[in-house]
């Protein structure tokens, strides 16, 4: 039902026979992603796709993560998407972008079930703001004398 859904969510799709397997092709597209509770998770959006069996590979992406108040939203050249397990990962470049927060690296792998982003290397974080209140803690205690 899901990938049913799922196949009617993508826009301009044109069918292809190809040595007896089926393909869908699909320009300027998207594809939500909601969590068991029907709250929506994410959408992935693509210029271009191609759908083999339970495998998407898509170019020119960009990911909305629905996270807390803000999104975050993830950029590669292209990725492959597993339907079925709702995953993401690609060997590409990175870009993150998110509320006060760059992360960018190479290769990356998005868990939407548990809500994990794992960036594989050449990460690199930048945060813009901060909105956590450090204070420094004082040392009361004073060091006893030993003679």
């Amino acid at each position: 039902m899901k990938l049913k859904l799922l196949i009617l969510s993508f826009l301009a799709c044109s069918f292809m026979t190809a040595q007896d397997k089926e393909t869908i092709k699909a320009k300027q597209f998207s594809v939500p992603e909601y969590d068991k509770n029907g709250k929506l998770n994410c959408v992935i959006y693509g210029d271009k796709g191609q759908i083999f069996g339970k495998e998407a590979l898509i170019s020119g992406v960009l990911v909305e993560i629905h996270h807390q108040d803000s999104p975050l939203l993830l950029t590669t050249t292209k990725c492959k998407y597993f339907l079925e397990k709702k995953r993401c990962s690609s060997n590409e470049d990175v870009d993150i972008k998110g509320d006060g927060v760059k992360i960018t690296g190479t290769g990356f792998d998005i868990d939407n079930n548990d809500k994990k982003i794992f960036i594989r290397s050449n990460v690199k974080v930048v945060w813009k703001k901060a909105n956590i209140n450090l204070k420094k803690k004082k040392n009361t205690d004073k060091p006893e004398d030993k003679k």
